[in-house]
Formats: structure tokens, sequence, C-alpha cells
């Protein structure tokens, strides 16, 4: 899926109106993936999205009211949160655009990261892109493959996923990343109360005994993104703020706009209107050719993880970028 204002051509220079953001966006533009129990969940072990069954937007559509930007495109930033498939469409965008646009993985933070408010970390006018995956198959794909989050590996087998979804987002402070050995600012621009682990890599390689796996040996657990300092209970209650945080985007200073992507939607769809509203937007002509649907073989999420999500998942964020609870 893509969401997108169409381009105005006229605006008087400088000039951004967003104070009409995601909630006025045509909500037959969105991807509501509502029949989920077409793709099978019912059964005791089986895929949480079927491609073949995901519904497509009419068309791209934009958000009531005129979106306005003048100049030109200068930058687009690519954010989403870990197995969304960001590394996927920014190797795409880059080879489509790259040769006459920064294509970057990187907006005020990292892809990954919540994002924060400094109109100096970026070039205006940013186009920004924020790709999201459904929540059944990211929360398994985060099970599997729990980049940066050393409290969860211990969840990684299928039959623990109660305990991955409920395992706290934190750990204890290590090594250099406690407060009296701390010698350089936090990373990402955090506040040490924000961030676990406030040092990017707060033990030696030689700390850990054989492989590190899934970059473990830098934690980065964000604490509640607001100021508290205090830990997200789960990973359901982080992926909501995530969500929210990253819709927020729209409206910082210097931003064109901001454009929801599905990655399921781009695999079952195909690239094609993606590259084309970005050659419409940027004036560039892209030196590729579009992706064209395909299929890949979905993680298998559990009948009883699949019902839990459903009944304690935030679905009111969920709902912002187009998802929804199967039956």
């Amino acid at each position: 899926m893509v969401i997108a204002a169409s381009p105005s051509n006229g605006a008087s220079s400088g000039s951004y109106n967003k104070s009409t953001f995601f909630l006025g966006i045509f909500l037959l533009g969105l991807v509501f993936i509502s029949q989920w129990e077409q793709s099978g969940l019912e059964k005791a072990t089986t895929q949480a999205v079927d491609r073949n069954q995901v519904k497509g937007a009419k068309g791209v559509k934009g958000a009531k009211g005129a979106r306005h930007y003048s100049g030109k495109i200068k930058q687009i930033s690519i954010i989403g949160e870990r197995n969304s498939g960001t590394r996927w469409t920014n190797s795409h965008l880059n080879k489509c655009f790259g040769h006459e646009i920064k294509v970057t993985t990187t907006f005020t933070r990292y892809k990954h990261w919540f994002q924060y408010t400094d109109y100096n970390r970026y070039p205006h006018d940013t186009l920004v892109v924020a790709q999201f995956r459904n929540p059944y198959d990211w929360f398994k794909a985060m099970q599997h493959v729990p980049h940066h989050m050393p409290s969860h590996l211990k969840h990684r087998r299928d039959e623990h996923w109660h305990g991955f979804l409920n395992e706290p987002m934190t750990m204890e402070r290590i090594g250099t990343d406690r407060w009296d050995n701390l010698t350089e600012p936090c990373q990402e621009h955090f506040a040490y109360k924000d961030i676990i682990s406030c040092a990017t890599e707060p033990l030696p390689h030689e700390a850990y005994k054989g492989s590190i796996p899934y970059s473990s040996h830098q934690p980065f657990y964000e604490m509640r993104n607001d100021g508290s300092g205090k830990p997200y209970k789960n990973i359901m209650e982080m992926r909501a703020d995530k969500i929210r945080n990253f819709l927020t985007v729209v409206d910082y200073p210097g931003v064109a706009d901001m454009w929801v992507m599905q990655y399921e939607y781009l695999l079952a769809k195909g690239t094609k209107e993606m590259i084309d509203q970005v050659a419409e937007w940027t004036g560039i002509k892209p030196k590729c050719d579009p992706y064209p649907p395909q299929q890949r073989e979905s993680r298998r999420v559990q009948k009883e993880m699949a019902e839990y999500i459903r009944d304690n998942l935030d679905w009111d964020a969920e709902a912002l970028i187009g998802y929804g609870p199967h039956k």
C-alpha cells in the first residue's frame, strides 16, 4: 500500500498545510486486511497472511485538503521497525533514484527508532517513507530474529511466543552503560534515562562466548516515548507507540510529505505504483524496472499466538496504518 498526496504546483514558497493529517486520509486508500480468517489462522499452525488475499487500495489516495510543498525534493528517508522490509525497499529506491537524490535509512534517528523533532538533521524538503508489516507476521519475525533485544533471545523457540510477547522491553545496565562509567553522549541522541544501552557496545566482544546473535552486543531498548524513563510492558505496547510516533513525522518542519507503505502490499502488488509516485514527486526518471508481484513464504503463526495478538493488541493504532484483527 502507498498512501500519498499529489504534488501541488504553484504553492507559496516553503508553505506546508498539515492541519489535516492521517485521520484525514481517505479510508478507501487504506489496505484493511480484515479477513484474516481467509488466511487459515484458525488452523493450529499456519501463515499469518496469504498475500493472495491482501486487498489493494484503489489507486493512491492522499490527505483531505491540499498538502502543499514547493521546491525540489532533496532527500528520501525510509523509516520502519526491524523485520519490516525496509532494507529491501531502501535498496530498490536507491537503485531507481539514487543517481540523482539521496535515499537514506536515517531521518532524525536511524530508521528503526523513535523519531524526534530536529529540523537540522535532514534537508528541507525531505520525503519520508514509513514502512510497516502486518502485526502477525511482524511479531513472529521479531520472535525469531530479535535484533538488539538480548532479553528476548530466550524466547526464540515457537512455543515460547507468550513469553516473547510479554517480556518487558528492558534489561539491566551493564559494563560501560552504567552511569559512573559513561564517557560519551548516548547513542542516537537519546537521554540516558530513555535508552538501554546508552553506550553502543557496553561490553567488549571478548566478554561474549562464541558468536553474538542478532546484534545482542548492541542492546537497544527504547523506553516509553513520554520522557518518563520507564520501559514498555511488552513489545505490543512499544509497537503501538512506534506507529503513532512515525505518523507524527508528517508535521515536522521541512517534511514535504510522509507516505505509509505496507511491506506485504508491495510484495503482493509489485512496486510500480510506488516507483511511479516517487518519479512524479521528484521529477526523476527511474533507472530501474519495478519489481513484479512476488510470493514469499510467510512465517507461521500458531493459532494461540494469533488469538492472543487479536485480543491484546492496540487495534486503534493498527487502524492508522491499515491493519485490522482477524476474526
